[in-house]
This record gives structure tokens, sequence and C-alpha cells, in this order.
């Protein structure tokens, strides 16, 4: 082909793509785009102009010589082939063609760089490749609605002999890949193709203007082209998503999905909805199939990340989310997702920073108000803690997990913030309890996420659990075991435990407990004492190991007659498996206080009131605060008809103090009958 009888794109001595035409029209440079200040409306002007004086002038030539009519046929087949697959613009549409144009004997070397240029120039705006690990980051933004590219398209500086049609779709994908849109110039015939292509210049902005006229093409293909195509579904979802129409996108997008399974954007767009849908399980579910070759999108692997975070998969998602932040560090349900991770595992000093900088993005959220009174309290700061949680529950007012949070400051403080507590975690457990509202905009739609059951089902857990020590700790007994019923008590302090279920009359239950936790731990003088106690009510059918389960005075020496023992005659009827016991843990090596209790327990097992006597004397000479041993020697006394003596021991036990509620009505009840 002669050299001036040419039409093609190609770089000048000024880095400048530039139109070379046919000397007829003279030399045309038009420049339509530099690689950093592309299109001004000059220049796009020109290049108007430019089409209308080529109008149907054909410059792109094939290596035939002599075209027979069955190869022209074969040409034509094949350049409408090439257009329905670009149309279609599934990824295995295009890679089909690629693959087409390639292996074709009737394209010219110059046309098939033209077409596998256009090829990847869609690819490069609708499934960019997934940007290396050491690219460089990108801006900070907060909207991630967006895919857009990280590099604009450049056409081969190889390509000439371009015919006009091949050139404006060209300049239609440069146009694009900046996110403005190129319509074909008047007075030159428009493809189907030139008629689409314009509109993916909404994957490369945010413009709701552009993402209109975008949206506004599609209706117009599909009004002439009833072809099925990835491409206008993608584009449609995209416009969507800008509008904040989730629904519609999600459902555009799925259809797209199901349509062509080989178009990972639908993908990628389907998980984002999916998520602010509350649907993580979905979320994930749509996403996980691109883990592999999405691991290197910080977009995927942030919302990803935030998938598996809210489908309570938290160390799953760390990694994940770390690498989304790293490109895109201020993405706050990101930066929150990832906080609250670093939090749940105590990596406080590494949540710091990024606690200040969610503070600074949303001072208000709720996430980082419960973040941030979590963090305080964790290190200390118990007065912002406290002053933190109260600002959350204004703004948040039935939030329950705030409630909790506030409960559990007010708990740790003095005794006059116990009842606001108690109110917080009432009502907390009201707002637990109500039914949700199910999600049925999508099919599957959860009320709740995994990570908010959990959440939900933790801080139900834990007002529980507030509510339970603050019921034993005033010695509410039944309303105590009530509460046990809620809570997993392998978690609970043993001893109270076994306190509660002995005190609310539970012996069998007690027994039990205390038995299995003693047979765990036969070195804990806490098992052994409870235990130990759980056997004696057991004796006395009374939950307190004393020596009367009663108020009243004149039940005698209690455990003497339910272990079977007359103290009148020295006869036994049976004996108590307690003693073999007490004499053994005697025997042995303990405390000063469990010593005490064994003396005490030994003096209610004996047959003989002077050699319990005895027995009480000796507790209280290794503990001199034992109130059960003064009580018992105050009843022992009552019942052998020394009042003076019993009347002593009993003001003394009230003077030394008895923490025991139900101890200090027995003593309460012994004084009064022995001062009348």
């Amino acid at each position: 082909m002669a050299g001036e009888n040419k039409c093609y794109l190609a770089y000048n001595n000024k880095d400048e793509l530039v139109f070379y035409m046919h000397p007829g029209f003279k030399r045309a440079a038009a420049t339509f785009m530099k690689k950093r200040d592309f299109f001004t409306i000059a220049r796009r002007t020109v290049l108007s102009v430019f089409f209308l004086f080529i109008g149907g002038l054909v410059c792109a030539q094939t290596n035939i010589q002599v075209a027979s009519p069955d190869s022209l046929a074969e040409l034509i087949k094949d350049r409408t082939r090439f257009q329905e697959a670009i149309l279609i613009g599934s990824p295995e549409k295009l890679s089909a063609a690629r693959s087409c144009v390639s292996a074709s004997v009737l394209f010219s070397d110059d046309e098939k760089l033209a077409l596998l240029e256009i090829l990847r120039g869609i690819e490069s705006l609708v499934y960019p490749a997934a940007p290396a690990e050491t690219a460089v980051k990108a801006p900070p933004t907060l909207n991630q609605k967006s895919r857009e590219t990280s590099s604009l398209f450049y056409p081969s500086p190889n390509l000439k002999n371009l015919s006009s049609a091949n050139s404006l779709i060209l300049t239609q994908l440069v146009e694009a890949s900046q996110g403005k849109l190129f319509s074909a110039p008047k007075g030159v015939e428009a493809s189907l193709a030139s008629q689409l292509l314009p509109a993916l210049a909404i994957f490369a902005t945010n413009d709701r203007g552009i993402a209109q006229s975008a949206y506004d093409l599609t209706l117009q293909y599909l009004k002439a082209n009833t072809t099925d195509s990835a491409l206008t579904l993608l584009v449609q979802a995209r416009y969507f998503m800008l509008n904040g129409e989730t629904l519609k996108a999600y459902f555009v997008s799925k259809e797209c999905l199901d349509r062509f399974p080989d178009a990972w954007p639908a993908r990628l767009n389907l998980g984002y909805l999916s998520l602010l849908l509350n649907q993580p399980v979905n979320a994930g579910n749509f996403l996980q199939p691109l883990a592999n070759s999405r691991s290197s999108d910080p977009e995927f692997a942030g919302n990803y990340g935030l998938a598996l975070y809210h489908g309570a998969q938290l160390s799953e998602a760390e990694s994940y989310l770390k690498k989304g932040l790293d490109s895109m560090p201020a993405h706050t349900d990101w930066l929150a997702a990832y906080t609250h991770i670093l939090m749940d595992r105590n990596a406080y000093a590494q949540a710091a920073p990024l606690l200040e900088t969610l503070g600074k993005s949303n001072p208000a959220g709720r996430m980082y108000l419960l973040l941030k009174s979590q963090y305080a309290q964790a290190v200390g700061r118990k007065d912002e803690a406290l002053k933190t949680a109260r600002k959350a529950l204004q703004l948040y007012p039935a939030d329950p997990e705030i409630m909790i949070q506030l409960a559990s400051l007010l708990f740790a403080g003095p005794e006059e913030g116990h009842q606001e507590a108690v109110g917080l975690c009432t009502e907390a457990l009201r707002q637990l309890s109500a039914p949700p509202i199910q999600n049925e905009q999508v099919s599957g739609g959860l009320a709740y996420s995994p990570l908010q059951k959990l959440l939900r089902k933790q801080a139900e857990t834990t007002a529980n659990r507030f509510l339970l020590q603050e019921a034993f700790n005033h010695q509410e007994w039944y309303r105590a075991a009530t509460l046990l019923d809620s809570v997993d008590s392998a978690k609970l302090d043993k001893a109270m435990v076994a306190t509660i279920l002995r005190k609310s009359g539970k012996i069998p239950e007690a027994v039990k407990f205390a038995s299995s936790w003693f047979g765990e731990n036969p070195s804990s003088e806490n098992a052994a004492e409870a235990y130990l106690r759980s056997l004696a009510a057991a004796s006395t059918g009374s939950g307190v190991a004393s020596v009367s389960g009663s108020a009243m005075p004149d039940t005698g020496l209690g455990l003497l007659l339910s272990a079977g023992l007359n103290g009148s005659t020295g006869s036994q009827s049976s004996p108590n498996p307690l003693i073999g016991l007490v004499l053994s843990m005697l025997s042995g090596s303990t405390s000063t206080q469990m010593r005490s209790y064994l003396l005490y327990l030994k003096g209610t097992l004996q047959t003989d009131a002077n050699a319990a006597i005895e027995s009480y004397r000796a507790a209280l000479l290794e503990k001199a605060d034992n109130v059960e041993a003064m009580l018992a020697l105050a009843k022992t006394y009552a019942a052998l008809g020394d009042k003076p003596k019993a009347l002593y021991y009993v003001r003394q036990a009230v003077m030394t103090g008895i923490q025991d509620a139900d101890l200090a009505l027995e003593a309460k009840a012994l004084e009064a009958s022995l001062s009348s």
C-alpha cells in the first residue's frame, strides 16, 4: 500500500496521538489525546469535523489482494460476529472474539491490531485486571460504590490504516476511560457498538449526569437491539448503585450473573449490595469465588473482609480488611470492623490510632462511640469510658449493647450506681427479647447478621450475668437461681453457682455440681467447702450448713438429729458420711479458714454437746470471726439451758457482722428469744 494513501493513529514527536490522512485532505493533525491532558472541547470539535470529512471513507485495507465473493462474505460475517461479541460483552464472548481475530486469515494485520485494541479498551473499563500487590495506593475515599480503573486506556502507538468505524470506537473508549461520553459526530454513520460503548464511561466516574446519560444510552440501545448484553446490565446496575437504589441494583446485578456467570463485576456488585441489605452470608458466597483472582484488589479485599466480619468470622476477616485499608485507610466501614477485631483480641495499642481516625470521620457513629468507651474502660480511663457510654446512649437510646456497656461501668463503680445498672440490664433484655423484623425485600434477607446475633447474644448473656451477680450480692437466691438458667454456668465463678443452688433449695443440683467440681479439683479448698456444704444441706434439708436451717432456736442440734445420732443416749442408728470426710480433711494440711470451717462442721456432727462445744471453740481459735461457730455455740448453750453464755455468743456474732442474710435472721430470732 502506498505510504501516502493511508489513514491511521500514531504518536508524533510531541508524544501526542494524531490522525494521519490522505494528502487530498492534506495532513490534518487533529490531536485528540495527550497522556496527561485528555480531549479538551476544542480537540473534540476538530475530531468531529474530521469524521464529517471522511464520511464513508474506509481507509483500512486487508492483505487480500484479490478477494473472492466468498472471502468477502466471510469477512463481513467475521466483522458481524466481532460486533455481536463486544455488544454482549461477557468475558467469555470477549475472549472468544480475541481468539477469532488472532486466528483469522481474513483480517489484515492492521485491522487485527485495531480490533484487539478495542477488546482491550472494553476489558480495561468493564473487567479491569486486579492491581499488582506493589501498586501505588489509591487515594482515600469514603464512597466505595465505584470501581474506577487505576489507569486510563491508551491505544497502541502501532495502530495504522484505521477504518473510520474503528477510529470512532477507539476514540469513544479513550474518552470513556476518562469518564466522558463521546457520541458519534453528526454525519457519521454509527454502528450499534458505537451507540453503546460510550455508556462504559459510567465505570470511570461517579458523576450523576454522566451516569444518567450512560443509562439512557442503554435504554436507546435496547429499543433497537434485543440481544442479551452483559454490558447493558452492568451499566444499569452501576447507575442504580450511584443513585442509591440498592434493590434495583441488586436485582439487575443478579440477572446479569444469572445470564452471564463469568461476568465477575456482577459478583462484586452483589457482594457489596448484599452487605447493604444485611446479608453478609450471601455477600461472602458471592465474593468467595473471586478470593484468588481478585485478592490484590483493595476494594474486593475490603468488602470480602467486611462480609466475613459480619458473618462472625473475625479471624478470617482481619487480613482482608487490613489489605483494603492499606489502600483506602479512610473507608469507615472497613475501619470500624478492623478496629473492632483488634480490640476483640485485646490489641489495644494497634487499635488506638485507628480509633482516632474513625472518630475524625464519624464522631457520632454508634460503633465509634461503643468502641471508644470499651477502649477507655480497658486502659483504665473509667471517667472517659462512662462519659462516652452516656453520650452513646443519648444518641442511641434503644441500643441494648450500649445499655450493657454503660451498665458494666456502673456495676464496676460505687454501689449507688448499681440500681441504674440493673434498670439498664432489664431494659436491654426487654429490647433483646423483642421479635426481629425480617427483611423480606430480598430472598434470604435477615433481620440480624450472624455477627449481630452473636453480639446480641453476648449482650444478653452479659446482662443476665450482671443481674445474677447483683442478685447474689443481695442474696436474692430464688431470683439468682432463675437467672442461673439463662447463663452458661461453666463460665461463672463455681463457688457462686454452688452457693446459689444450695441456698435456693436446689439441693440435688447443688450436690451434683459441687461433687463434680470437687472431683475435678480435689486440692481446691473452695471446691471442698462447697461439696461439704451441699452434703450438709442434703442432710438437714436446709441450704445453710449451720446448726439449724430454721430461724427458731428450739430445733436442737440440727445435724445431730438429721444424722441419726441421739445425744442423750449416745447410740448411733446410722453413721453420717460427712464424719469420715471431715476427719480425713482435718488430718491433712489446710488453710486456717478451711480448718476453722472443718472444726465447726465437725461440731455439728458430734453426738455429745460438750464435744460439740469443744469443736466450735477450736474453730474460733483458728478463725476468731467465724460467726457460724459463734451461733452454733449460742444454740448449743441455749439447748443446755445456759442462756447467759448463749446470749453472749449470739451478741458476739452480731457485733462481728453476719454477712449471710439467713444466718442474720437466725441470730436475730435467737437473741430475741433469749432476751425475753
